[in-house]
């Protein structure tokens, strides 16, 4: 049943994402899936795709949400090593909710990046699932959100 939930909820976020500009030529694909690991507390993430296979962004880390700004919700993600960190803002302005599919999607563009992922750029599209779309994984319990997009260097 998750793993059905999820193949429909991969189709409509890269039918979402077809529709954005790629970032430029040399641009890998990636999704970040967002739940809890062994603790509730910090967030995890797990990332997949060429973006990760070519070291734009690292395998899996903690997630660290920020005090909105405005209407940016600032989100940093940690790699595990402790070595780099990559800070995307989801521009809430540009939200829209499914109320039927229990989604809100939102454009997302990198912020900021340390270590390796000083010079990495990209843009996507940022899921939120509604209580009634939260699934698991292999990696990850209650996962509640998903980001997907591309990131170059």
């Amino acid at each position: 049943m998750a793993k059905q939930r999820w193949s429909r909820l991969t189709s409509a976020a890269l039918s979402l994402a077809a529709l954005l500009p790629a970032c430029s030529s040399n641009s890998h694909a990636v999704e970040i899936e967002i739940g809890a690991g062994e603790f509730i507390i910090p967030f995890r993430f797990v990332a997949t795709g060429p973006a990760v296979d070519e070291g734009l962004m690292c395998r899996s880390g903690d997630v660290a949400e920020e005090s909105m700004q405005g209407r940016v919700a600032p989100i940093t993600f940690v790699c595990d090593d402790g070595s780099c960190e990559l800070s995307i803002h989801v521009q809430m302005e540009t939200q829209e909710h499914d109320f039927s599919q229990d989604i809100a999607t939102a454009e997302w563009i990198v912020s900021a990046g340390t270590g390796d992922y000083e010079n990495v750029t990209g843009e996507g599209l940022r899921l939120a699932l509604g209580p009634t779309r939260v699934y698991s994984s292999d990696e990850l319990d209650g996962i509640v959100g998903v980001i997907t997009g591309d990131l170059s260097d």
